[in-house]
């Protein structure tokens, strides 16, 4: 993976921001947008999907997958309740259907990728879950 594009976040994105004195991860906004599209003194990188961001946005997993994690969703965009799965081993969203999982879209492999797959799917931004 190269440098993070401006192109494929969206603000609220979770990235890593690699700048001395600022070290850590944090929610990008318009003005980090703008930034990274004019400037490359400033280093942000990707912030790789692991079981514990899952865990930290909601999602639990399953018992019967060992490999996959569910969160559901109610909410304004969707008419009813809808199960979002996520396949850790292959890094795939995937489609319950009846008795199998199959995956869709395509890899995701970081959290502002899983992020944006989420609202893609859902309508709704995914949040950190309180603890």
């Amino acid at each position: 993976m190269g440098p993070i594009k401006a192109e494929e976040l969206r603000i609220g994105n979770i990235i890593y921001d690699n700048e001395v004195g600022h070290k850590g991860d944090f929610k990008v906004g318009a003005g980090d947008i703008l930034h990274l599209k004019t400037s490359l003194d400033h280093e942000y990188s990707y912030l790789f999907l692991t079981e514990e961001w899952l865990l930290k946005f909601g999602f639990h997993q399953m018992l019967t997958k060992r490999n996959y994690y569910i969160k559901t969703v109610f909410g304004e965009m969707t008419v009813d309740s809808i199960d979002f799965i996520f396949d850790m081993k292959n890094k795939f969203v995937c489609e319950d259907i009846g008795s199998m999982v199959i995956p869709i879209g395509r890899e995701v492999n970081c959290v502002h990728e899983f992020q944006n797959a989420y609202f893609w799917k859902t309508g709704e931004e995914i949040t950190v879950k309180d603890d």
